[in-house]
C-alpha cells in the first residue's frame, strides 16, 4: 500500500513513521492541525480524519472520519484543548467541543457543544476567513483583508484586548488594522503570535518569556520589531520559536535581541522544519537530521520526507502535547485508478470493509 503524504512521531525509538494512504481512503493530506490529545487531517477529497483522544467529535469510527464534516467542503482546521473549528470552501466558519469559556465563538457559553455550529459570518463583519487557529481555550482568526479576530478565554488577555473579560464572539484584536499583512497566527496555552509583514503582535500570558518581553508578565498586546524579517512560528504552552528569512531560529527570550538561539551542533542555519509541542521543541535540519531541545536523535526523518533533489515540495510540522506531525505539501495527487490485466477469466471479486485487501 503507497504511503501517504503525511508523518506521524509519536516515540523516540521510532521516529517519524509514514501513515499508509488506505488510512485517509487514498487521498493526500491537505491540512493537519492538532489539539491537546488529539490530530485532524483534511484530505483534498475534503474529509477529515482524526486520531487521539477527541469524545467531542463523536463515535470513533473504523476508518477514524469526522462524520459530521462529510460533505461540508471543509479546506482546514484547528484545534484547542477540548474544542475545534472547520473553515469550508465557501468561508464558513464550525465549531464543535467544550464551549465553557466561549471559545466555540457562539455568542453564548455553555458546557459542551456535541453538533458542529455555524458561527455567524456577521461576527467577522462577512469578511473572509483565510486561518484559524487556537490555544488551550481561545482561538484567532485571520482575514483576507488582514484584520485578526479572537475569541474565548481571556484571564492573562491572550485575546488581545484591555479587559480580562472572556468573549463568547470574535471580536477584532486591538491595535492590528489592515494596513500591513498578515503572514501567520500561533497560539500557545495562554498566548498569542500573530506575524506580520511589519513585526510580530503578542499578547498574552509572559511568565517564561514567551512573548518576548522581558518587563511584563502579561501583555494586553505589544508589537515587537524585528531587524530581519521573520519567515514563520510555532507556539508550544509557554515557549514560542520564530523562523527568519535567512534560515535562523529565534527563541522566544531572544525574539526582540540580536543574540543567536545556537543549538547544539545543529546546522540552525538550514532549517528544514521545526514545531514546539508542550514543552519541547523539534528541529530537522536540511540533511535530515533531527533535533529535540537541541539534543541530536540517533537516526535522521524518512528521506521520502526531507527534500528531493528538485526541491519540488515543502514540510509543515505541527504537535501535540507529546507528538509531532509532518506533512509534505506541493505533492502529486496519489493514483487511484488502475487498471489489472489477468491471465485467468475473473468470475467474480470482492473487497474487505477496511479497504486493504482485495480478494479475487
Amino acid at each position: 500500500v503507497e504511503n501517504s503524504n503525511a508523518f506521524v512521531f509519536d516515540s523516540i525509538e521510532n521516529g517519524f513513521q509514514p501513515l499508509p494512504s488506505y488510512v485517509f481512503d487514498y487521498n493526500n493530506v491537505i491540512h493537519i492541525s492538532t489539539g491537546r490529545w488529539f490530530t485532524l487531517y483534511v484530505t483534498d477529497a475534503n474529509r477529515v480524519y482524526r486520531y487521539g483522544t477527541a469524545p467531542f467529535l463523536g463515535p470513533q469510527y473504523p476508518n477514524r472520519e469526522v462524520v459530521q464534516c462529510r460533505d461540508k467542503e471543509i479546506i482546514s482546521s484547528a484545534g484547542g484543548y477540548s474544542h475545534a473549528f472547520f473553515l469550508t470552501k465557501d468561508n464558513c466558519v464550525l465549531s464543535i467541543g467544550c464551549n465553557r469559556d466561549g471559545q466555540c465563538g457562539l455568542g453564548r457559553k455553555t458546557k459542551d457543544v456535541k453538533t458542529l455550529n455555524v458561527v455567524p459570518s456577521e461576527y467577522f463583519n462577512d469578511r473572509e476567513i483565510k486561518s484559524i487557529k487556537s490555544g488551550a481555550h481561545h482561538t484567532l482568526f485571520a482575514t483576507s483583508d488582514n484584520f485578526v479576530y479572537s475569541c474565548g478565554r481571556n484571564d492573562d488577555q491572550e485575546l488581545g484586548r484591555d479587559d480580562r473579560s472572556d468573549s463568547t464572539i470574535p471580536a477584532p484584536v486591538l491595535g492590528i488594522h489592515n494596513e500591513c499583512k498578515v503572514l501567520d497566527l500561533a497560539c500557545g496555552y495562554k498566548h498569542s503570535v500573530v506575524l506580520r509583514e511589519d513585526g510580530v503582535f503578542v499578547a498574552g500570558l509572559n511568565t517564561s518569556g514567551q512573548l518576548g518581553l522581558s518587563d511584563v508578565p502579561v501583555s494586553t498586546g505589544r508589537f515587537v520589531k524585528l531587524a530581519t524579517q521573520i519567515k514563520s512560528i510555532s507556539c508550544g504552552f509557554f515557549n514560542s520559536v520564530v523562523q527568519t528569512i535567512d534560515g535562523n531560529l529565534y527563541g522566544s527570550k531572544l525574539i526582540s535581541k540580536s543574540d543567536r538561539n545556537t543549538m547544539s551542533d545543529m546546522d540552525y542555519r538550514n532549517v528544514l522544519g521545526y514545531s514546539c509541542s508542550g514543552h519541547k521543541m523539534l528541529v530537522i535540519d536540511m540533511s535530515g537530521r533531527m533535533f529535540i531541545d537541541g539534543e541530536i536523535l540517533p537516526y535522521k526523518c524518512p528521506k521520502e520526507m526531507v527534500f528531493n533533489k528538485n526541491r519540488e515540495h515543502e514540510i509543515e510540522i505541527v504537535s501535540t502535547e507529546d507528538a509531532w506531525y509532518c506533512l509534505r505539501k506541493n505533492i502529486k495527487p496519489i493514483v487511484k485508478n488502475h487498471f489489472v490485466k489477468f491471465e485467468t477469466i475473473i468470475k467474480s471479486f470482492s473487497f474487505c470493509d477496511i479497504q486493504i485487501n482485495t480478494f479475487i
